[in-house]
């Protein structure tokens, strides 16, 4: 186990990160509070689509490449997030499934595929502030299940809290998903979603920044147990006919931080569906 100034060096690095990150978008746009007052549908559906706690019934997903040192070491992560909001008059409650399917090396070019274990969270949301672009806040539990088929290595059962907030300032949203999951083996990994993106008009319903994930492995065997993504996603939203929206992402991200046995660089892109 990690002792506490282990622990607080990990804290430290994942501040510091969100800090670093956020000033840079900070620096790169200019933050306007009226501008927001301009987006259009697509940008609306684009500002949805970023949004953890926004009342939708969506398939998202989230996939992840990682590549290096080698050309035999490419791991992969596809993620199916259905996601279901019951709304109340004083709070929603938000529904959200995670179920990954994995490829991991197994030798030289072989990749061994499988699903990983599933992860259902639940979100507390209450209706506090209905002012465009207030902060809000949702928080609730984290269960995993046993469902992984290839031995990948996972929490098989497990729970833990996990925190969301989200918030715009003009034509910038930013917020996170931030959780501890507790599971059999003595795993236990913090995580935080970082988002900050930044809509533009270039392209109705377009937008860049910061959507990744940052890992901690509390009981890692490495002696780097922080794993930290550098880099850029871009997106756009489109609607469909029916009021639908279908929202794409693609974004690049150098691992600054990671264990010895991890990949240099991933790719990240998504594909995902709100009904109308």
């Amino acid at each position: 186990m990690p002792n506490l100034s282990e622990a607080l060096v990990a804290w430290t690095g994942f501040l510091k990160t969100s800090a670093v990150v956020g000033c840079f978008l900070l620096a790169i746009v200019r933050v306007d509070p009226l501008h927001a007052e301009d987006c259009d549908a697509q940008c609306q559906a684009a500002r949805k689509a970023q949004d953890p706690l926004a009342p939708i019934t969506a398939l998202l997903t989230d996939n992840a490449i990682g590549f290096g040192p080698t050309e035999d070491n490419a791991n992969y992560n596809f993620q199916l997030q259905p996601v279901h909001t019951f709304e109340g008059a004083d709070a929603n409650v938000i529904v959200r499934g995670i179920v990954p399917i994995v490829g991991a090396p197994n030798g030289i070019s072989d990749t061994n595929w499988g699903l990983g274990d599933s992860i259902v969270q639940v979100f507390y949301k209450p209706n506090l502030n209905s002012d465009p672009g207030a902060f809000s806040v949702g928080f609730g539990p984290q269960v995993s299940f046993p469902t992984q088929t290839n031995m990948v290595g996972g929490p098989e059962w497990g729970a833990g809290p996990v925190l969301v907030g989200f918030g715009s300032v003009g034509d910038l949203n930013y917020g996170g998903v931030v959780g501890h999951l507790w599971g059999q083996e003595d795993f236990s990994l913090s995580t935080i979603n970082l988002i900050l993106l930044y809509n533009t008009n270039v392209f109705g319903g377009s937008y860049f920044g910061y959507n990744n994930n940052i890992f901690y492995d509390w009981n890692a065997w490495s002696n780097n147990r922080l794993t930290l993504p550098l880099g850029l996603t871009a997106g756009k939203a489109f609607i469909l006919g029916d009021g639908a929206v279908i929202d794409t992402q693609l974004g690049a991200y150098s691992l600054a931080d990671r264990p010895s046995e991890g990949n240099d660089w991933q790719l990240k892109f998504a594909l995902s569906f709100i009904l109308p």
